[in-house]
């Protein structure tokens, strides 16, 4: 995290809120100025270029001495002309002036792993008789997390030292704007997901550090932590550890609307992670209840008659759907105080189902919002539990969300936006005595309870509150141990609430007693 002003201030609360229990700033050391410290939370000094072992080496040996350094990391790529720019052979020269600070030493961060430039260094090294203590990896590039970890794997395997990943994030690189990143939100938090785990579970690596990027940089806008507003995005909520519920999973794919993945009007083959769209539905970069994008429709003009604004997904049965069977339909929906519903116009969930000839057979549907819906508020609707009637004629089911548009045209008006929605076999109803919103019954539920037995109002206590009775007692106690083990078939976006906080933060001070690095 950089530490330079004017955005000190700032960075130190996003380094507060990221609960990190080590960083590094691209510095020698902390600048005239720092703020104090998070609790906790240890400074990693950096040799970044020529000028650094003149100007530092004297305060790196005082501060080894004293204890507040164990580690200093070295030259900061310079195989590029943009960044540090040494020789291999100036680096070698300098390299004794880091040895003699006492510090555990890591290798300078190689822009390019393969260009040749780290590997004449080590050779090097090995030939003058000089100390490596552990390897410094940059590493960005497509969310594939199996050429991430292999890319890693080989490295140690080569060198045989420990492994730093001193930066590292999905990027970009032909991206000209935030909007031409090819990689979205979800692709880079299903990358850290996949990754995390796997990081943890090698023992050669001792400590990885995520590359904090800013939304608006195009090659990494996708891996940004922090949202504008200071706010963790989705990917850095995860990194904390505050673990969310799955999202877009069941049979609906992209169901986030992140990739724009919009066919309109054409027909798209079922299964896939396209949309049919009638009229006037579109994405926009505004208005999301995750991640950066929401499907905003509106209804349309048809030979100058209006029709309903619709996007579905259509499902064969034998091949994503069964007859004889329930599914569920949820979603968030919204509608901003700039673009409100009016009049009679609504939008609604709805499961159909048709014959071979495209005849609707049945038909399920909620109002998921209305005119008189408060504008500016997320809200999750399900239209849960639909059956399938056993009907051998039943050739589709189509999953679909409308906007109507009833009575005349000029006092209707408003688009309805849909977020994160999830289409599944089963039932979307909370399992009970599930407190973390993970829709199973487990430990973790017992632990949120346990901490808050006895309270009626203390933040996060309605989490344990399972029979409503505004207190969490012993008759909580009871509902959660008869369901324990339980889960639901499908898992639900919650809503970012006090209770999904005070859920996180129980995760993240476990995560703390983990020791020495990131984890």
């Amino acid at each position: 995290m950089p530490l330079a002003q004017p955005d000190q201030a700032e960075n130190l609360l996003k380094l507060d809120a990221l609960d990190v229990p080590w960083f590094y700033s691209w510095g020698g050391e902390p600048l005239s100025g720092f703020g104090p410290l998070p609790p906790e939370t240890a400074f990693v000094p950096m040799s970044w270029g020529r000028n650094a072992p003149a100007n530092f080496q004297s305060i790196w040996t005082a501060n080894q001495q004293s204890g507040l350094y164990d580690t200093l990391l070295g030259f900061n790529e310079p195989d590029l002309a943009s960044q540090s720019n040494m020789t291999v052979e100036e680096a070698l020269d300098l390299w004794p002036s880091l040895e003699a600070t006492g510090l555990r030493l890591g290798s300078p961060a190689a822009a390019n792993n393969s260009n040749g430039w780290l590997s004449d260094f080590m050779t090097g090294v090995a030939d003058r008789g000089l100390r490596v203590d552990f390897i410094a990896v940059h590493r960005y590039g497509s969310p594939d997390p199996q050429a991430f970890l292999n890319q890693i794997d080989t490295i140690h395997n080569h060198y045989g030292l420990p492994i730093w990943i001193t930066e590292f994030a999905v990027r970009d690189g032909a991206a000209a704007t935030p909007a031409d990143n090819r990689y979205t939100d979800q692709q880079a938090y299903n990358f850290m997901a996949d990754v995390l785990p796997e990081l943890e579970s090698r023992s050669y690596i001792e400590r990885y550090a995520w590359f904090p990027s800013d939304r608006d940089n195009p090659f990494v806008t996708s891996s940004a932590l922090f949202e504008e507003d200071g706010s963790l995005t989705k990917v850095g909520r995860l990194y904390v550890g505050q673990e969310e519920p799955t999202y877009n999973s069941g049979l609906l794919q992209n169901a986030g609307f992140e990739s724009s993945p919009l066919v309109a009007p054409a027909y798209d083959a079922p299964g896939t992670d396209q949309w049919t769209t009638i009229n006037d539905a579109d994405t926009r970069a505004t208005h999301a209840h995750t991640g950066r994008q929401s499907l905003a429709l509106a209804p349309g003009l048809d030979s100058g008659q209006s029709q309903p604004g619709i996007a579905r997904q259509e499902f064969a049965v034998g091949e994503g759907v069964e007859i004889d069977e329930t599914y569920s339909l949820g979603a968030w929906v919204y509608h901003p105080s700039s673009d409100p519903l009016t009049g009679t116009r609504e939008g609604s969930l709805r499961i159909q189902w048709f014959n071979e000839s495209g005849a609707l057979l049945g038909d399920q549907r909620i109002t998921a919002i209305d005119a008189n819906t408060p504008t500016d508020e997320w809200r999750y609707v399900t239209l849960d539990s639909v059956l399938i009637p056993n009907n051998p004629n039943i050739a589709e089911v189509r999953a679909s969300l409308w906007v109507n548009n009833v009575g005349p045209t000029s006092v209707n008006s408003g688009a309805a936006y849909f977020d994160d929605v999830i289409f599944v076999q089963g039932s979307l109803v909370p399992v009970l005595g599930d407190a973390t919103g993970d829709r199973i019954v487990d430990l973790l539920d017992f632990d949120i309870l346990a901490q808050n037995f006895g309270a009626a109002t203390v933040f996060g206590a309605a989490l344990s509150d399972f029979n409503g009775d505004n207190a969490v007692d012993l008759l909580d106690f009871d509902i959660l141990a008869q369901n324990f083990g339980a889960s639901s078939p499908a898992t639900v976006p919650e809503p970012a609430s006090a209770a999904l906080v005070s859920a996180g933060l129980v995760l993240r001070l476990r995560r703390r007693t983990r020791q020495p690095h990131h984890t």
